[in-house]
């Protein structure tokens, strides 16, 4: 089951022409397995929330687009292949940072896909991202700021509410 948690209501009209950066994350409603995300979310942000909404997703693969529907990334391959297609280098993003972060620009992925969903948080670096990107090591630190298995949609015909949990 997957759940959207918030703290308003759920309105799907959110969802219309969201403007989506060129950064590590993209817009949009998020929604995680279960209570995963509010089991993390009060442990490490000391968040909760006040309505939880079930969620039903339509799914896709890379190379399939289709903007209503979620990317599905499953594994290392499709992270790598999605970060090499829409990943753009971008200078440090703090100046403590030790080399250039590649980012993911939403905006394009957004004209093919109706939403994302990781199923992993952490990758080992890769040398066809150092390649392509010209960094030391072809860290993919994007994936870092999704802190577990989630999803986000930008389109409101990407998924269904099912029903408000509480």
């Amino acid at each position: 089951m997957y759940i959207h948690s918030t703290n308003n209501i759920i309105n799907k009209n959110n969802l219309i022409n969201v403007k989506q950066p060129v950064y590590l994350k993209p817009k949009g409603y998020w929604y995680a397995n279960n209570n995963d995300w509010i089991v993390w979310a009060k442990k490490n942000m000391y968040t909760t929330y006040k309505y939880k909404y079930e969620v039903k997703i339509n799914y896709t693969k890379l190379g399939v687009p289709d903007k209503h529907k979620i990317l599905l990334l499953k594994n290392r391959k499709d992270i790598i292949d999605f970060t090499i297609k829409f990943g753009n280098k971008l200078k440090k993003l703090y100046d403590t940072d030790p080399f250039d972060i590649i980012v993911i620009d939403w905006i394009e992925v957004a004209k093919l896909y109706g939403g994302i969903e990781i199923m992993l948080t952490r990758i080992e670096p890769s040398s066809l991202i150092a390649k392509k990107f010209k960094t030391p090591k072809g860290y993919i630190l994007w994936i870092d700021s999704f802190d577990i298995q989630c999803g986000c949609v930008w389109n409101v015909k990407s998924f269904e509410v099912i029903k408000k949990i509480n």
